[in-house]
């Protein structure tokens, strides 16, 4: 019997632990797991190449120091009383998912995160977010409903990733999602005005402003991975475009690094309007190198070039 205790005492840890918005998350996130490696025979057979691309040392690397990054500026926050253990799992939360998000998403597209792109949809989707997970919780079957029709509208709307076309369909779940977004946003404030301020606990809001401010301090870290990113490739195509010739290479690479320095922006436009196997000597190179160069300034500074 006390042996039965303890197993039902663990059980009823666990399920309290959690809420009912991350059951509803786990269950959702299992049940598409299962049905993949159920439905799909090569789900299961690259189910290791899968893990063992995850561990080569450049997809792991830039993981493992965004949350060393963000752990050294978490502690600093411990420091200055901005961050306890009463949020650890918004914080591991907001690590596991958001951090790597953030950090596939512009290695995929850098341009963006030279633009305001980042802050207007980083921040304002996390703020909506976060205040979403952590102000007020509905019911188990509520949390399912919401979170399925908002990630169905979510990948309906952003089809164009895939298909590299936009429709008004696509343009009809994007009103879809963010409405729902908003829908849910506004009744979990209200909720929690309606229960009375005094819940609306110091904890909560720190809960809530931890991960705008873990975002805005990700942003360093964010570019300085998208310029590594973006140099890495460009590189292997100039080292090809020099066709052998090691000392070639370094003079085309030294020129490159000396035009584009660390501006994300410039490296994106240059490296798009730049074609280096079309020049074979170093003269045409440069020649090239310096009149995309001044169509990126014209860019900026359309007024001045007119």
């Amino acid at each position: 019997m006390p042996q039965y205790y303890k197993m039902r005492d663990i059980l009823l840890f666990i399920l309290d632990f959690f809420s009912t918005r991350e059951w509803a998350t786990i269950t959702i996130i299992g049940g598409f797991v299962l049905y993949c490696f159920v439905s799909n025979k090569g789900v299961r057979a690259s189910v290791y190449q899968v893990v063992k691309c995850f561990f080569a040392p450049k997809v792991l690397l830039p993981i493992l120091g965004a949350y060393v990054y963000l752990s050294v500026f978490t502690f600093l926050l411990y420091k200055l009383g901005l961050w306890s253990t009463a949020i650890l799992r918004q914080t591991i939360f907001f690590y596991l998912f958001s951090c790597v998000a953030l950090l596939f998403r512009y290695i995929m597209k850098p341009a963006e995160l030279a633009s305001k792109k980042y802050w207007n949809e980083a921040l304002n989707v996390l703020v909506v977010i976060e205040i979403y997970i952590n102000a007020y919780t509905f019911s188990y079957f509520a949390e399912l409903l919401i979170q399925i029709v908002i990630m169905f509208a979510w990948l309906m709307a952003n089809a164009d990733m895939i298909t590299k076309e936009k429709t008004r369909v696509q343009g009809c779940f994007r009103v879809v999602y963010y409405i729902s977004l908003s829908v849910v946003f506004l009744y979990s404030v209200c909720s929690v005005v309606a229960a009375g301020i005094e819940n609306f606990s110091y904890d909560m809001v720190v809960s809530i402003v931890y991960p705008v401010i873990g975002t805005v301090l990700y942003y360093p870290y964010l570019y300085m991975i998208a310029v590594y990113s973006e140099y890495e490739w460009w590189m292997i195509v100039i080292e090809r475009s020099a066709r052998g010739d090691r000392d070639e290479y370094k003079r085309r690479r030294k020129a490159v690094n000396r035009c584009c320095r660390l501006n994300l922006s410039k490296i994106c436009f240059i490296k798009s309007d730049f074609k280096p196997f079309l020049h074979d000597s170093y003269v045409e190179f440069i020649s090239a190198l310096s009149i995309s160069e001044k169509k990126y300034r014209e860019k900026k500074s359309p007024k001045n070039s007119n």
